[in-house]
């Protein structure tokens, strides 16, 4: 049972207008368009998908909020609030009351009882039954509980959080204003933390649906650090610093300083302060805020502020902490602008806006990657995509065989063997290697376009095939020549290898009693390494490729290449099986000394075209999420690793980018899922990454991905699909 509150109801506000945040990403430079991945199809047509069955319509909700959007990322503003935010909204509103609690004078040496009052906001439909974060907004010098004016039906602070909460922009949460002094003057400011640890809290606590976790040995104000926030203007930006900050990180997680006052820390004390508390108690987020025409507080607020990051290891600027000069005075344009931004930024930490899939997919165990031609090397909005969202990069077709061999080169080879140019290759690892970017070698072996004369005498296009001796000769140095090379000329940069791709067959091109389904033709054109190298050529690639790997790691034990398989539509039945047949093959190819196998093969390569292969019919299904799950799983029971390599959910249809974006949010949902306990998927790369709504339909991307497939729009603009992904991985 809660204690009695001595409390008074205020009213429920009015309708605001439909508002969406804008904001989805920022673009550099002018607006073109990705250069096209044009050659060589990776992938035979998916036979076409059945499609969703229609939904059973759903019973209306009673009563129907107006035209509610999609939760929008966190769009930290420098001006203005927008109307819509300090608008009333009818029959959505929170309520206030107004609370007496016990506390003492603790700037008194006696320390006798008082008792304080406070006003608290409980969000629009508040539930007892439920759980709720809590914020202690704090007033200015001047003034008392009542500053924020929680007493008036005009109050901005409530209009705004009901605003926020109404289209979902925040998850609710309570809101406390007390009196800042203990309970005299203006030292009485300094000694509130022990008001605010012994009294206030537990009181809000004891009567309201907060984290709070009590047992028999009483109540940890510890335990539910990251459901508290400190914020407040001017005083209270003080005290928000130098009470919350540095002196109850241990109770409270999230901070927002609006104008702190000239009393504030400097950032090196406050940098020196944090270093008291244990690493446990993370800074979930610091956001100050000042007016640059400020003349009471900008200067304390900067001292406080600038540069704090480069002085604490516990603060990394944007992840969180922000400090945000905006223009603008001592007024309550500054503090109601700092409540907006920092009520969407409490609880959540660092806003989406500022947020990458990168940094959470490194948190749910795996990379995040993406693909890129020689083009992007020099496309600056692309390539500063690739520097800023991504850890992994794919050179689409400047790494495959047919555009490494050198024909006249090899013809004039003193030794028999192949020869390679790598310029434009070169050109793309040195791209990644000077911005931090690892690369995926793909691919070592391919039978599509792969070139007929490399198979033939003096590597000229009518000379008769050579036998498969030789031919082993020639796929063995190649492979080695080109995994060293790259090694050497740019270490540690390729930390994995697709040696072979798309061996297994569809149905008819491949032998029945073949359980690997290892491809003798495709289209109807046969496989040449199938043909001249072997029905095991699979097998002895990565065996090459493996002696090529040792002979680097005996030279630097540094060097650590993966070998993968990669194939596409993997998650289908048919496929699945035959591919697990092949690894299983390729790692009981090659026995060590003591007559143990050797582990040849280290991970699988899913492709994952998601979709209707050029058509919307069987896009966005929640069933391949599924396969896919249930494909990942099986592959991860053989003993490897498991990459998505090439993935793009399809979408043809400007009217679905909605669903399409959901669609996103369900499936890195399920990657996160099966990471929970183990890691079971250590790399996600997306192909269809950008839109491009220009595009043909006789455009061999146009089925491969769909004109609307991407995360970002075709200017590198980050969609909606980009945050449902997002907020699935912070989840």
């Amino acid at each position: 049972m809660r204690k009695s509150i001595n409390k008074v109801l205020f009213g429920i506000g009015c309708m605001g207008m439909l508002f969406a945040v804008a904001a989805c990403g920022k673009k550099e430079g002018p607006a073109s368009n990705a250069p096209e991945v044009t050659e060589a199809p990776t992938m035979t047509p998916e036979p076409t998908a059945t499609p969703e069955p229609t939904a059973t319509p759903k019973p209306t909700v009673t009563p129907k909020p107006t035209a509610v959007p999609t939760r929008k990322p966190v769009k930290i503003e420098d001006a203005l609030i927008p109307n819509v935010y300090t608008s009333s909204q009818k029959d959505f509103g929170g309520t206030i009351e107004h609370i007496e609690y016990k506390s003492k004078k603790y700037h008194t040496e006696e320390q006798e009882e008082t008792t304080k009052y406070a006003y608290v906001y409980l969000p629009p439909n508040y539930d007892e039954t439920k759980q709720y974060n809590v914020l202690y907004l704090m007033h200015g010098r001047g003034g008392n509980e009542a500053e924020w004016r929680f007493d008036e039906d005009s109050c901005k602070v409530k209009k705004i959080m009901d605003s926020l909460a109404y289209y979902g922009e925040i998850e609710p949460f309570i809101v406390v204003t007390p009196n800042g002094r203990t309970g005299g003057g203006e030292d009485s400011f300094y000694t509130f933390g022990q008001e605010l640890r012994n009294d206030l809290i537990p009181y809000i606590d004891a009567n309201y649906a907060t984290y709070a976790e009590y047992d028999e040995n009483g109540y940890d104000l510890t335990a539910a650090r990251e459901h508290r926030a400190m914020a407040g203007f001017s005083m209270g930006g003080m005290q928000t610093v130098n009470v919350g900050l540095c002196e109850s990180l241990d109770i409270m997680a999230y901070f927002g300083a609006f104008a702190a006052a000239p009393t504030s820390y400097d950032s090196t004390k406050i940098a020196s302060l944090l270093e008291n508390f244990s690493e446990e108690h993370e800074v979930g987020y610091f956001y100050s805020i000042c007016g640059t025409e400020d003349p009471q507080a900008y200067w304390s607020a900067k001292n406080a502020s600038e540069g704090l990051a480069s002085k604490t290891d516990r603060l990394t600027d944007v992840k969180n902490f922000m400090w945000h000069q905006v223009p603008g005075t001592h007024s309550e344009h500054i503090s109601h602008l700092g409540f907006y931004n920092f009520a969407q930024i409490a609880f959540r930490g660092t806003p989406l806006e500022m947020s990458y899939i990168k940094d959470e997919a490194i948190e749910n165990g795996f990379t995040f990657g993406t693909v890129m031609v020689r083009g992007h090397v020099h496309n600056k909005t692309y390539g500063d995509m690739l520097k800023n969202e991504f850890q992994i990069v794919t050179a689409a077709n400047e790494m495959k065989a047919y555009s490494l061999l050198d024909q006249m080169a090899s013809q004039k080879s003193e030794d028999g063997m192949p020869v390679m140019k790598y310029r434009e290759a070169d050109e793309m690892m040195k791209f990644a290697q000077e911005n931090g970017l690892k690369v995926r070698g793909h691919v070592l072996v391919w039978d599509n376009y792969m070139c007929d004369w490399f198979f033939r005498e003096g590597y000229t296009n009518n000379g008769a095939y050579v036998d498969e001796e030789t031919m082993k000769a020639r796929l063995k140095y190649y492979i080695d020549e080109v995994v060293t090379h790259f090694e050497t000329e740019f270490p540690g940069v390729v930390y994995c290898w697709d040696v072979v791709n798309e061996a297994v067959g569809d149905g008819n091109d491949y032998k029945s009693d073949d359980p690997r389904h290892v491809r003798h033709s495709r289209y109807g054109a046969e496989n040449l390494f199938y043909t001249h190298v072997g029905p095991e050529y699979v097998e002895f690639s990565f065996a090459c490729a493996k002696e090529t790997v040792e002979k680097l790691q005996a030279q630097n034990p540094e060097v650590s290449i993966d070998l993968y398989y990669n194939d596409y539509n993997t998650f289908l039945g048919g496929k699945r099986e035959g591919v697990i047949a092949l690894v299983e093959s390729i790692n009981s190819y090659v026995k060590n000394e003591d007559g143990s196998y050797k582990k040849l093969c280290d991970g699988i390569g899913m492709q994952s075209y998601i979709g209707g292969y050029g058509q919307q019919a069987g896009c966005m299904n929640d069933n391949d999420i599924k396969k896919i799950e249930q494909a990942i799983r099986m592959f991860h029971d053989l003993g490897v690793k498991v990459h998505v390599t090439e993935m793009s959910v399809r979408n043809f249809d400007k009217t679905q980018v909605e669903k399409h974006a959901k669609f996103y949010g369900k499936l890195f949902e399920m990657y996160k899922r099966i990471n929970e306990e183990e890691v079971l998927l250590s790399n996600v790369s997306i192909w269809g990454i950008t839109d491009n709504p220009n595009m043909s339909k006789n455009d061999y991307s146009y089925a491969m991905n769909g004109p609307y497939c991407g995360l970002f729009t075709q200017d590198c603009v980050r969609k909606d699909a980009y945050y449902e992904a997002l907020k699935a991985l912070k989840k």
